[in-house]
C-alpha cells in the first residue's frame, strides 16, 4: 500500500531483528538439587508429624497433670484456711480455683510440658534432623524463594513472548476491539521510547493518544476497522492537531485507507499505518521515530 509523502522519516528498518524466547530457570542455576531438597524437607516434615502424634497421644497426661495440680493447690489452700485464716469455704474454693488455673496456664506456656515430652520421645527414636540439615534447609528455602521469583518472571516473559508471536499474524489484531487496539498500539509507542497519554474514548476529539519524545509531540488516532476508512477520519485528526497546536500526526487503521485519505495526507505531516506496518513495528522489524 502506498504511503503519503511527508517531511519526516518515521520508519527505521531493523531486518536483523529475531525474537528470542525467555530461558526457563533451572534448579541448578541456584545451587539446588530438587531431590536433596525434598529429602531434607520430608525428614523435617516426618519429625514434626511425629512430635504432633505424641503430643496428641499423650495430651491426656497434660489434662491429668493439670487437674492434679489444681486439686493439690485447692487442698493446700483449704488446709491453710482452716488452720490460720478461716475464710468462708466457697470464697476460698473460688479464689483458689481461679488462681491455680491461671498459674497452670502460665506454667504450661512457659515450660511447654507436652511439647518437651513429645520432643524427648521423638529424639529417643534418633530421627531429628541435624543442625547441618536444618541450616542446609534454611539455605535451600532462601534459594527456593529466589528460584520462584525468577520462575514467575519467566512465566510472565513467556506469556508475553507467546502473545508477541501471535501478534505477528493479522488475525490477532483484527480480533481486538477499538479500545484494546489503542492500548496495544500505545505499548508499541512506549517500546519506541515515547511518553504517552491515552485519552478517554468519549471525548478524544479526534485524538486517541498524545505521544511525546525528545520534546516532539504527536497526535495519534487509532482505528481497528477491517475495511478502509475515508477522509472524514483524517480530517478530524488534522483539525484536532491544529486545535492542540501539534504538527505531527499518526493515523492507524488495520484495514488501510481510501485514495481520499492518502491524497489528503500527502502534503501534511501525517503518517498512515496499516496492519502490515503495525505488525512490523510490533515485532521490532521497524522502529517508530522522527529523524
Amino acid at each position: 500500500m502506498s504511503k503519503p509523502i511527508i517531511h519526516t522519516n518515521l520508519f527505521h528498518s531493523n531486518d536483523e531483528f529475531v525474537p528470542i524466547p525467555p530461558r526457563k530457570p533451572l534448579f541448578e542455576d541456584f545451587n539446588l538439587t530438587e531431590k536433596k531438597y525434598e529429602d531434607i524437607k520430608n525428614k523435617i516434615k516426618s519429625y514434626n508429624e511425629r512430635i504432633a502424634f505424641y503430643e496428641n497421644r499423650y495430651k491426656g497426661l497434660r489434662d491429668i497433670f493439670g487437674l492434679s495440680f489444681i486439686s493439690i493447690i485447692i487442698a493446700i489452700a483449704f488446709v491453710v484456711n482452716f488452720k490460720l485464716i478461716k475464710y468462708p469455704v466457697i470464697q476460698v474454693l473460688i479464689i483458689t480455683f481461679i488462681f491455680s488455673g491461671i498459674l497452670f496456664v502460665i506454667i504450661e506456656k512457659q515450660f511447654s510440658f507436652m511439647k518437651r515430652y513429645a520432643k524427648n520421645k521423638v529424639n529417643n527414636l534418633q530421627i531429628p534432623p541435624s543442625e547441618h540439615e536444618l541450616k542446609l534447609l534454611e539455605n535451600y528455602e532462601e534459594s527456593i524463594n529466589t528460584y520462584k521469583l525468577n520462575y514467575d518472571k519467566y512465566e510472565w516473559e513467556l506469556s508475553e513472548f507467546n502473545r508477541n508471536t501471535k501478534a505477528q499474524q493479522s488475525e490477532y489484531w483484527f480480533l481486538l476491539n477499538g479500545w484494546n487496539f489503542e492500548s496495544q498500539f500505545e505499548k508499541i509507542l512506549i517500546k519506541n521510547g515515547f511518553i504517552t497519554y491515552k485519552t478517554s474514548g468519549s471525548s478524544d476529539g479526534g485524538i486517541d493518544i498524545f505521544a511525546t519524545k525528545d520534546k516532539v509531540q504527536f497526535a495519534i488516532q487509532c482505528k481497528a476497522h477491517k475495511n478502509q476508512i475515508g477522509p472524514s477520519v483524517i480530517r478530524d485528526l488534522y483539525g484536532a492537531m491544529n486545535h492542540n497546536n501539534i504538527k505531527n500526526g499518526i493515523l492507524v487503521n488495520l484495514g488501510g485507507f481510501t485514495k481520499g485519505v492518502i491524497k489528503f495526507a500527502k502534503d501534511k505531516s501525517i503518517i498512515l499505518l496499516d496492519i502490515n506496518d503495525v505488525i512490523e513495528l510490533h515485532v521490532g522489524k521497524k522502529t517508530l521515530w522522527k529523524f
